[in-house]
């Protein structure tokens, strides 16, 4: 049924349900339309927000020398040094300001979508699954997680890039391996001849997403765990020999990761003894809202991949199969281990499922809905949806480092000592301090990042202790010898939660300029 009159209508009607190929030219602009809106939606912002504490972290990190950056911060930061080595020579060439240092994810985010808007006619099985990697390509575009981490100078993007081309790969090898087919297909045998550059391209990213996080490493497990379930139950032939292909190319990606292993068996017993992250049971619904785009969209697009799935499983086992083990098996390990261990679960852990589970809505758009208008009607249902949800991104209030430490550069005077808490908050002031001439003397508590193995409790990581009631003497040493005192605390409740620099001070200082109920947590108090 067509959608409607005209070319427009005639060319979203092919769009949707189409059963022959799109030509060279309509499938290449397609493409590259998708990808300039999502470039679009990435830049917007970009360089106008101030750098979160977590983005500060990365610019630091990248400051140091590259022998310090490979054996000396892997010992309290939990991320490999890999993302961090990257952001280091782009500094090198364009410079660390805001939008500097935020433009590498951008790239990567968006070369992401691209792959998910190729997904389809790389996987060769078919025009409808070609439209469907299309129709993937604008939601991961429009995606509000998609847009949030790849505006951020963190490894987010990177993992996610990563993570979805292994998937590709993975599913373009079992094609290879079993007989598995689309339903559009019928009984036609998949095309071959692609296993090995498929099995390349599949080391090197699941090498990529080891070293892109710490928890990645579920991510490759899963996807070399679904594909030798699907394999030693569906392939073609000698099961055995199936199953020891699909090995290799994860042997490669171990061997090349494996200098980082006894990092992250060190980080793995800090998580065990000393983590900031508190269970709440909504965050378990948070993840799945973060790759579905956000909560509006969550309903309709788990719908969807449910209808997609039920497709798979009555068409192409070995594909459901293995879409089931990656989406699920990282996040019901986290969960456990959240649950029966520590807390460790944070959303954008499940970040790189964004890309997948897109893909298996668009299956469910073409799929599973019967007619075109319905098609029509959820996809821009979604895309409203999300564009609704990156507004909401786009004007949402973030940390504000920069006009925290523009608001002390501009009203200094001289004598004026800046307490920061706790010492994690100095790498943001830092980097923006670093612009003003005759910034005040910093006090940074209770010890300059990184503060390692001090007898007191931490927090954040193992560089981030918190503060104790013996740290009274080292306010009251430095306010002998400065006039006014500005302070900067994050995260008081956690860090210094009985308030002990806080209330130094005011035993020394009348409050000047103090928080009230509706202050940013940032916001610098003043005492004199």
């Amino acid at each position: 049924m067509p959608v409607s009159s005209g070319k427009a209508g005639t060319f979203i009607n092919d769009l949707l349900c189409g059963t022959r190929p799109l030509s060279g030219r309509a499938f290449w602009g397609i493409c590259i339309a998708i990808g300039l809106l999502a470039l679009a939606l990435r830049l917007i912002t970009l360089g106008s927000r101030s750098l979160q504490m977590d983005e500060a972290y990365s610019v630091w990190f990248a400051a140091r020398p590259w022998y310090e950056l490979w054996h000396v911060v892997p010992l309290y930061e939990i991320h490999p040094p890999m993302y961090y080595s990257l952001l280091k020579i782009w500094i090198g060439w364009f410079g660390d300001s805001e939008f500097s240092v935020r433009v590498p994810s951008v790239i990567i985010s968006t070369a992401t979508v691209l792959v998910v808007a190729l997904s389809g006619r790389l996987l060769r099985a078919g025009p409808v699954i070609e439209r469907a990697g299309l129709i993937a390509g604008l939601l991961i575009a429009a995606n509000k997680g998609s847009i949030l981490y790849g505006e951020l100078a963190r490894p987010y993007a990177f993992e996610a890039s990563a993570a979805t081309v292994a998937i590709l790969c993975s599913v373009i090898v079992l094609r290879e391996l079993t007989d598995s087919r689309a339903p559009e297909e019928g009984n036609a045998a998949p095309q071959r001849g692609r296993l090995l550059p498929a099995l390349v391209v599949l080391a090197l990213a699941a090498c990529g997403t080891l070293w892109s996080h710490n928890t990645a490493v579920l991510v490759a497990f899963a996807v070399g765990l679904g594909m030798l379930v699907a394999t030693l139950g569906w392939a073609r032939g000698n099961r055995l020999m199936a199953a020891l292909i699909i090995g290799a190319p994860f042997l490669v990606a171990l061997a090349l990761w494996s200098p980082y292993v006894h990092f992250l068996i060190a980080a793995t017993k800090y998580v065990q003894s000393s983590f900031w992250v508190k269970l709440e049971w909504v965050d378990f619904l948070k993840a799945w809202s973060l790759a579905a785009g956000a909560r509006l969209t969550l309903l309709p697009v788990l719908l969807l991949c449910a209808g997609a799935w039920l497709i798979l499983w009555r068409t192409c086992r070995a594909v459901a199969v293995h879409v089931a083990t990656v989406l699920l098996l990282p996040f019901v390990f986290i969960v456990a281990y959240s649950v029966l261990v520590r807390p460790i679960f944070m959303d954008r852990l499940f970040e790189w499922m964004a890309a997948p589970i897109m893909f298996l809505t668009a299956l469910g758009i073409v799929w599973a809905l019967p007619r075109n208008r319905i098609r029509l009607g959820v996809l821009i249902l979604l895309l409203l949806l999300s564009g609704v949800q990156a507004v909401q991104l786009y004007r949402g209030v973030q940390e504000d480092f920069r006009a925290s430490v523009a608001e002390v550069a501009n009203h200094r005077r001289s004598g004026d000592l800046l307490i920061v808490s706790p010492n994690e908050v100095d790498v943001a002031v830092q980097y923006y301090a670093k612009n003003y001439r005759d910034f005040p003397d910093v006090l940074v508590m209770p010890s300059a990042f990184p503060a390692i193995g001090l007898k007191r409790p931490y927090m954040s990581n193992v560089a981030a202790p918190g503060i104790i009631p013996e740290d009274r003497e080292i306010v009251r040493a430095a306010l002998a010898t400065h006039g006014r005192v500005w302070l900067i605390q994050r995260n008081p409740g956690g860090f210094d939660p009985d308030s002990v620099v806080r209330n130094e001070i005011l035993s020394l200082r009348k409050p000047v300029q103090v928080h009230d109920e509706h202050s940013p947590e940032l916001q610098p108090e003043l005492f004199q």
